[in-house]
C-alpha cells in the first residue's frame, strides 16, 4: 500500500500542518545534493459517489508532467492524465464496483 503511494521514492515530506508542505519549497529540496527528483502531490482520504454507489477511497493529486517517473501505472484502458486536465484514473476493479468506464476514466491494474 505505501508503494503505491509513494513509488519508487525514498523520502516522503509531509508539512508540519494541516496545511501541508509548502510548494514554494519544493525547488529547495530539488538543490539538495543527492535528490534526483522532488515531486509535489497530495493525498487524502475521500468519497466516491456515483449514483447509488458510495465507496470509501485514498484520493492522490499528482502532477501528469513529472508523475509517471515516480509511479509504475500499468494501463488497462484509456490513457493517462495530461498536464492542465482535470481527470480522474481509477483502478479495474472501482471503476466495476461504480459502474463507470472510459473516457470518464482511465483505468489501472493494481
Amino acid at each position: 500500500m505505501i508503494d503505491s503511494i509513494t513509488g519508487r521514492a525514498d523520502f516522503w515530506i509531509n508539512g508540519a500542518s494541516a496545511a501541508g508542505f509548502d510548494e514554494s519549497k519544493l525547488d529547495e529540496v530539488s538543490r539538495i545534493d543527492g535528490v534526483a527528483l522532488a515531486v509535489p502531490g497530495v493525498a487524502r482520504g475521500s468519497t466516491v459517489a456515483v449514483g447509488r454507489h458510495r465507496e470509501s477511497v485514498q484520493v492522490a493529486g499528482v502532477d501528469p508532467r513529472v508523475d509517471r517517473r515516480l509511479r509504475d501505472y500499468r494501463l488497462a484502458k484509456g490513457r493517462f492524465i495530461r498536464p492542465g486536465e482535470s481527470a480522474v484514473v481509477l483502478t479495474e476493479r472501482l471503476a466495476e464496483k461504480l459502474k463507470v468506464r472510459p473516457p470518464l476514466v482511465t483505468l489501472v491494474t493494481r
